[in-house]
């Protein structure tokens, strides 16, 4: 049995007078059912031929032994003595020397030198680069300990830079 049409009530003037009219609007579908062809697509036996042929190609797939290995060559007796040594930096540190900030104790931690001002670093700089392992792409850290004033850091960055130093840096 069809459902019952929805009733809903104006209070609109009619011609007569009265002012409840009831008026009846039957529902309306917004979409309608669309039937089904009787056409559909199986797909069990589409996943059982994709996995027959699965096992197929894994079962009839041969390795060859050269597969399994990795090949790697060893470098020849010239390529070795190419090889650049590794790079130490150059560590200077700065510590104060007393409690007036114009003295400060300057020591080259790489070598473990002392120098006793910023001259003698300098110098002791340019005798670094003569050693084997050091030269001007050389890393050079200065490192200041406690109170240093900033004075004595610049004054090692110039001596570093005069030696000629490429890379001088300042570490916290």
């Amino acid at each position: 049995m069809p459902p019952a049409p929805e009733a809903f009530v104006s209070h609109a003037a009619a011609p007569e007078g009265d002012t409840n009219v009831v008026h009846f609007r039957p529902l309306r579908r917004r979409y309608q059912m669309r039937t089904h062809s009787g056409i559909q697509l199986n797909v069990t036996s589409m996943v059982d031929m994709a996995l027959l042929l699965l096992k197929f190609f894994i079962i009839t797939t041969t390795f060859s032994r050269l597969e399994a290995t990795l090949s790697a060559r060893m470098p020849n007796e010239s390529a070795a003595l190419a090889t650049p040594l590794p790079i130490q930096p150059v560590l200077i540190t700065l510590a104060p020397a007393g409690p007036a900030d114009e003295l400060c104790t300057i020591r080259i931690e790489t070598v473990g030198q002392t120098a006793s001002d910023f001259e003698h670093l300098y110098g002791l700089l340019l005798q670094l680069q003569q050693r084997v392992g050091f030269d001007a792409e050389t890393p050079v850290i200065i490192r200041g300990d406690g109170d240093v004033a900033w004075d004595h850091v610049v004054h090692a960055w110039n001596a570093a830079y005069r030696a000629g130093y490429q890379k001088v840096a300042v570490a916290e």
